[in-house]
């Protein structure tokens, strides 16, 4: 049990250390007392973000509120902390978002305080963005289940390309499966070390689970859309891979055309181009 003291007997996680590992941010669920009731419906607890931090003596202080918080009206949650300490990403359905969930960055001003949240639109997209993690790289991964991808929230990473955001890329198998996929962890080369997941087979809801790091083979198909009559390339069009003996992977190609797809060793697959209204 993490030495903190909440105050609540709900939900909390989701945390993240600044460099020094003294102050910790992290996901609760308080219950208000002033939380606003509807009659004959159900009341939602949303979650929020706080922050504490590690004292002289190693224990660590009372949690603090984001000041963005808004228990009543929205959640803020899934927080991460650059290495600067200057930039906390988040997850919320705060108003004015693209989606359900949208990825935040809040950046600290010149006076210590964190400044208005900036919604990240260059990721996010009509449906869930959450989970936002920088490698060393400063490539970004998250969760979205907005994207073409393998099931429910499925793990992304987007390249950087200068001081914006390049291609974002579906992680494919084994990262994610059928079914939700988030809540994840690099290790110190940048590499996914744990995720949460619902996959099939798990003990509970949602588990978590380590990704083994061993090297082995890799198999990749790549190839291009193209008009059988005119010969050039169909960009976005939707691909679909689907296994011999039954399972799907779906995909986009991009604005050239191009796509590709993981492989499993020692299977036969079918690939499937199509696109609306061609």
């Amino acid at each position: 049990m993490f030495p903190i003291k909440t105050g609540t007997k709900y939900h909390v996680g989701s945390a993240t250390f600044t460099a020094d590992g003294n102050t910790m941010y992290f996901t609760m669920t308080p219950i208000p007392n002033d939380m606003e009731k509807v009659k004959n419906k159900p009341s939602t607890v949303n979650v929020e973000i706080y922050s504490s931090t590690r004292g002289t003596d190693g224990s660590w202080g009372e949690p603090v509120a984001f000041p963005y918080n808004d228990v009543n009206k929205y959640s803020v949650g899934d927080p991460f902390i650059s290495t600067s300490g200057t930039s906390l990403y988040f997850a919320s359905n705060m108003p004015g978002g693209k989606g359900g969930t949208d990825i935040y960055v809040s950046l600290k001003t010149d006076a210590g305080e964190w400044g208005k949240p900036i919604n990240l639109e260059e990721i996010n997209t009509a449906g869930n963005e959450r989970s936002p993690v920088f490698d060393a790289n400063n490539n970004l991964f998250f969760a979205s289940d907005g994207y073409v991808g393998m099931g429910g929230l499925d793990v992304f990473r987007a390249l950087r390309d200068g001081a914006g955001i390049g291609k974002i890329e579906n992680m494919g198998y084994p990262f994610n499966s059928p079914q939700d996929d988030f809540g994840f962890s690099l290790n110190e080369k940048g590499g996914i070390a744990y995720l949460s997941s619902n996959r099939n087979n798990g003990v509970g809801n949602d588990d978590i689970y380590s990704i083994d790091q061993k090297m082995i083979i890799a198999f990749r198909l790549e190839g291009t859309v193209f008009d059988k009559k005119t010969n050039q390339p169909i960009p976005n069009a939707l691909l679909t891979l689907a296994k011999v003996n039954g399972g799907t992977i779906k995909t986009e190609a991009d604005d050239n055309g191009d796509y590709k797809f993981n492989l499993s060793a020692e299977t036969e697959y079918n690939v499937i181009a199509e696109k609306t209204n061609y």
